[in-house]
């Protein structure tokens, strides 16, 4: 036969495919008026045979393809011309047969075989005889072929939906408008399988969004490209579900991606696989938290500070608890999850994030005053580093609490860091000092004072080091003549603990001194001598 075709064509410069054709009915016919066969019996052993063989080896298709194509359409037709039956009635009897050949020939599974072969042919077939409209006609169909799909495999029928509905109508309307296959995934996936879930189920269309669209997405999409599951799901999520809630709602791009990726991944994950949404929370928030850099270029450090904020404040609003149990549960969390990934000293994340970030968040939720705050976040911060490093307290204090609050305190009342130093340092540093070690309050006052002060003020001014010693070790030496000549010779110690000048004065002579009748001698004082000044006030 191929030699004759061959050579006829040869001679005649036909074409081939025209005359396998030709070639092909008169062989039919022969053939049935020597047999006395029936020549619809006929048709269907030569055509599915030969014409699908032939038509395979021009096109260098897929055999199985073409006997759906073939086959359904050719027995059917031949079928129901031979035999008068109702074409419908022949549809469910030859689909059956038709798939149950295949599932044989091919060692398929015949669920899958139903919804590639039932899907096309049959919607394909009924708009043809009805005149219907092929769009009413899918969702009859669809409804009907998932329906016996699970009575079939028992499968779960949800599941069905995703995988039948977004296979198999994808493929037939890009064959059909010869389309983009990617644009046609959005736009029929989405509207279509989203609006027939939602009208069968009556569930909520912006939940079975997420559902939908992010499972069998990056499940179709992993098939085709053998990609990682992992990679794709940052791929499509973020940046397809994002930019559909977002066309949707009209709502911020940048709000919208923390509010769906962190919900919903995670509720995706915990569902899945009965996981521990806590345990889950800090997976995600590492995961995003890098893509996000990786993908910005931002600083992972700023970024952990928006999205650790951002979740405390949602899982809040989820759960319903204590934001300030959250904190804490998070802080510590956050804090070792920081440690483990940056090789950093806990001690040192501590002071970092807990002081700037927990009195931030504390005083933006309870309205309260954020100085009194400071005070409650710092005595308990302290006490924690130093539980966990071993370390001194009081060396602790002095790190922390100088530079942390003098910081703080400037930042926040827009005053002068330099005239901050001295009121905190003064006042706070060395009462903290003196109850630690059980020093001299007095001889603290000068070691403290002195350097810490001519340093400060030389940094701040741009003065000479040398220059501002002077002028601060004659004033303080001046000071100190001035009380000493008020208690006597003898009592230079007492006099430099129990009295120094304050806004309201020098402080009055303990009792001790008043019983050793200590008259105070006061040389002659300039005008604008202080002590001159206050010595009516002491008597």
């Amino acid at each position: 036969m191929d030699q004759e075709i061959s050579r006829h064509t040869d001679v005649t410069g036909g074409d081939k495919a025209d005359m396998e054709s030709e070639v092909s009915d008169e062989a039919i016919s022969r053939h049935t008026d020597v047999t006395g066969g029936d020549k619809a019996d006929m048709e269907s052993e030569v055509s599915d045979e030969a014409d699908i063989s032939r038509h395979t080896d021009v096109t260098g298709g897929d055999k199985a393809d073409m006997e759906s194509e073939v086959s359904d359409e050719a027995e059917i037709s031949r079928h129901t011309n031979v035999t008068r039956e109702d074409k419908a009635d022949m549809e469910s009897e030859v689909s059956d047969e038709e798939i149950s050949r295949h599932t044989d020939v091919t060692g398929g599974d015949k669920a899958d075989m139903e919804s590639e072969v039932s899907d096309e042919a049959e919607i394909s077939r009924h708009t043809d005889v009805t005149g219907g409209d092929k769009a009413d006609m899918e969702s009859e169909v669809s409804d009907e072929a998932i329906s016996r799909h699970i009575d079939v495999t028992g499968g779960d029928k949800a599941d069905m939906e995703s995988e039948v509905s977004d296979e198999a109508e994808i493929s037939r309307h890009t064959d059909v408008t010869g389309g983009d296959k990617a644009d046609m995934e959005s736009e029929v996936s989405d509207e279509a399988e989203i609006s027939r879930h939602t009208n069968v189920t009556g569930g909520d269309k912006a939940d079975m969004e997420s559902e939908i669209s992010d499972e069998a997405d990056i499940s179709r999409h992993t098939d085709v490209t053998g990609g990682d599951k992992a990679d794709m799901e940052s791929e499509v999520s973020d940046e397809a579900e994002i930019s559909r809630h977002t066309d949707v709602t009209g709502g911020d791009k940048a709000d919208m991606e923390s509010e769906v990726s962190d919900e919903a991944e995670i509720s995706r994950h915990t569902n899945v696989t009965g996981g521990d949404k806590a345990d889950m929370e800090s997976e995600v928030s590492d995961e995003e938290i890098s893509r996000h850099t990786d993908v910005t270029g931002g600083d992972k450090a700023d970024m952990e500070s928006e999205v650790s904020d951002e979740a405390i404040s949602r899982h809040i609003d989820v759960t319903g608890g204590d934001k300030a149990d959250m904190e804490s549960e998070v802080s510590d969390e956050a804090i070792s999850r920081h440690i483990d990934v940056t090789g950093g000293d806990k001690a040192d994340m501590e002071s970092e994030v807990s002081d700037e970030a927990e009195i931030s968040r504390h005083t933006d939720v309870t309205g309260g005053d954020k100085a009194d705050m400071e005070s409650e976040v710092s005595d308990e911060a302290i006490s924690r580093h130093t539980d966990v490093t071993g370390g001194d307290k009081a060396d602790m204090e002095s790190e922390v609490s100088d530079e942390a609050e003098i910081s703080r305190h400037t930042d926040v009342t827009g005053g002068d860091k330099a005239d901050m130093e001295s009121e905190v340092s003064d006042e706070a540093g060395i009462s903290r000092h003196t109850d630690v070690i059980g020093g001299d309050k007095a001889d603290m006052e000068s070691e403290f004072s002195d350097e810490e002060e001519i340093s400060r003020h030389t940094d701040v001014t741009g003065g000479d080091k040398a220059d501002m010693e002077s002028e601060v070790s004659d004033e303080e030496v001046s000071t100190k003549k001035e009380r000493h000549y008020r208690l006597g010779e003898d009592n230079l110690e007492d006099t430099l603990e129990y009295e120094f000048p304050t806004a309201a004065g020098l402080m009055p002579l303990t009792e001790r001194e008043k019983d050793e009748d200590m008259i105070p001698i006061t040389p002659q004082p300039s005008a604008l001598d202080p002590v001159a000044i206050l010595e009516p006030v002491m008597r």
